[in-house]
């Protein structure tokens, strides 16, 4: 045992030099969450630092787990907790687990931050590593550019945004998609993960398909990591086959059995439910088109790589694994933006990007390890890497005080905490709370950080049926005063709750969108004549709706709580007659329903 853990450090000394810049770069991404608490102080209470797109809404997912409710049907709304969903929490339980352990769940947030981000820094050096050792010449420089690039570098890609930021500093908040709560940086943890072992598999190591194919099954949880898993490895058993690598080949069937046996012990329930033929793929990102997707930096790269190899055919140099593998990876990346040409359906491709991105900059550090290879470009390819990496962590640094954009807002966030601890120490397992404010924040931090749920919520993706989405919304615009002669110019006027709450797929509630593909194959026309009539629909209907007892109405569904956080309309106290005022703190009142 002492030799093998001997061994082992020896290993690692080997590679302090991509340690290090792992650890420096997990803390470039770290820090906005650490700076903004250093800079409230006494002011901080505990509510994190969360500015990402649904945040708030992956925190409710963990807690669910934490609350028992561990399938995840419904982490906003009590009534639809055992509702069947594609979305298997695989990713929640990296952060659940800890929380489980007794370690706070804001706590697990904020390490989150570094520890993760530091993981997929070990994770993509490694796999580079691999490819690249014996093959080439620096083989540990090359893997930290593909690290560096892919941890840091990944919005350099946008050249103009970057030199504006490089010159002025930034103009509004920046944030690394990798601190971003539970995806994408969980479904990167098990995807590259997974590389690293079908490339050990394709390389001819015995067993570990075995470990491959959980890593695959565990990729439930997100679409897109998932997607591409299978593509590679369907891709390398047929590489296996061409190659008559008959060993390999049934490998990568073992590696498709596991994951397949996992993948359906997960969503089986889904898939037999009826919410699969109502609409419910195409709300959470399913989109119905042939049409092509281009995605520049993916085809450069390809080219870059075709490009290499034809020029070492040439020299009578036939292809290796490491060649063959990049390959596999580059064509996966075409496939998954692409089926759609052929199946008519795919998953919102752009979320593809998350993982193309990291997989080219793999695939041009390979390029570039093999290029230097070459004597008369050695200095140049070698500065090329250098001068990456140092504009990678350069770009970092200068977007670091961006945080302090949004700190005035967290700071008035920290009013939340007192709410907190009373629902949490007086609340009922499993309440619920009606949040009148004017924004959707508390409706999606209440479920996120206590064991109470959310009587409205925009966040309609599985399982919610239609009349309870409208019922909600006429209860929310009835308490927050909104009488019948003014529905019609309050629904014009919010359009963006109107299509959050009744979109029908991702056309429509992107359909004022300025991604070019979406609007080429969004008919943007129709779907406004769509939400006109909508409308008035809704406006009719609430006219009517107005005229029953709001009591009764609330009463229809599970309620414990009003929680107002917003200038009170002075009509609304009268129409609260029915709830006693429990909790009243830094202009948050919480009612108690009778």
């Amino acid at each position: 045992m002492s030799s093998f853990v001997k061994n082992n450090l020896e290993r690692i000394k080997h590679h302090n030099g991509a340690l290090i810049l792992g650890v420096v770069a997990a803390v470039l991404l770290a820090l906005p969450t650490f700076l903004s608490i250093r800079d409230l102080g006494v002011l901080y209470k505990g509510v994190p630092f969360m500015y990402q797109d649904y945040e708030s809404t992956y925190m409710a997912r963990i807690h669910e787990i934490l609350d028992g409710h561990r399938t995840l049907g419904s982490p906003m709304i009590y009534e639809y907790k055992n509702t069947p969903t594609p979305l298997a929490p695989t990713g929640e339980y990296i952060y659940a687990l800890p929380a489980l352990l007794g370690i706070p769940l804001p706590l697990v947030d904020e390490l989150s931050k570094f520890i993760l981000p530091f993981i997929l820094f070990l994770l993509i050096y490694s796999l580079t590593y691999l490819l690249l050792r014996g093959r080439v010449e620096r083989p540990k420089l090359y893997a930290s550019l593909a690290a560096v690039l892919s941890v840091l570098g990944y919005d350099l890609l946008q050249f103009k945004s970057v030199l504006e930021i490089l010159a002025h500093g930034p103009q509004s908040l920046y944030l690394s998609l990798w601190t971003r709560l539970v995806n994408p940086i969980t479904g990167a943890l098990y995807l590259f993960a997974f590389l690293i072992c079908a490339w050990l598999v394709y390389i001819g190591r015995k067993r570990i398909f075995i470990l491959a194919g959980i890593l695959l099954g565990l990729m439930t949880g997100y679409i897109f990591s998932l997607t591409l898993g299978l593509v590679v490895s369907v891709l390398l058993l047929i590489l296996c086959l061409m190659e008559r690598r008959r060993l390999e080949a049934k490998n990568f069937l073992g590696t498709l059995l596991i994951s397949g046996l996992i993948i359906f012990y997960q969503v089986y329930p889904f898939l037999f439910s009826h919410l699969i033929l109502t609409g419910s793929a195409l709300k959470n990102g399913l989109i119905l088109t042939h049409h092509l997707l281009l995605n520049k930096f993916l085809i450069v790269s390809s080219l870059i790589l075709l490009g290499l190899l034809w020029w070492r055919r040439k020299e009578n140099y036939s292809m290796g694994f490491t060649e063959r593998f990049v390959l596999v990876l580059m064509l996966a990346s075409l496939i998954v933006t692409n089926e759609q040409v052929v199946t008519g359906r795919n998953i919102w491709p752009q979320h593809f990007v998350q993982y193309i991105i990291p997989l080219c900059f793999i695939v041009l550090s390979v390029c570039l390890a093999f290029i230097n290879n070459i004597n008369k470009f050695k200095i140049l390819f070698v500065s090329i890497a250098v001068f990456c990496i140092g504009l990678a962590f350069v770009f970092n640094i200068r977007v670091l005080t961006s945080y302090s954009y949004v700190l005035n807002d967290l700071r008035s966030r920290q009013r939340y905490e007192g709410l907190f601890n009373y629902l949490n120490s007086y609340a009922r397992e499993d309440c619920v709370v009606l949040a009148e404010e004017e924004t959707e924040s508390l409706a999606a931090y209440i479920p996120a950080f206590t064991s109470c749920n959310t009587y409205y919520t925009t966040y309609v993706f599985v399982g919610i049926p239609q009349d309870r989405i409208k019922h909600n919304l006429f209860i929310h615009l009835r308490v927050d005063g909104i009488k019948p002669s003014g529905i019609d110019q309050y629904l014009s006027s919010h359009p963006l709750e109107v299509q959050a709450n009744f979109f029908q797929d991702w056309k429509e509630i992107f359909r004022h969108t300025n991604n070019s593909w979406l609007a080429s194959i969004s008919d943007r026309e129709a779907i406004d004549e769509h939400f006109n009539n909508l409308n008035k629909e809704l406006a009719q209907e609430y006219k009517e709706f107005y005229k029953a007892d709001l009591y009764t109405e609330l009463k229809k569904y599970k309620i414990d709580y009003i929680v107002v956080d917003k200038d009170v309309d002075p009509n609304l106290l009268s129409k609260l007659s029915f709830a006693n005022l429990v909790y009243s703190n830094e202009g948050i009142n919480l009612y108690e329903v009778k």
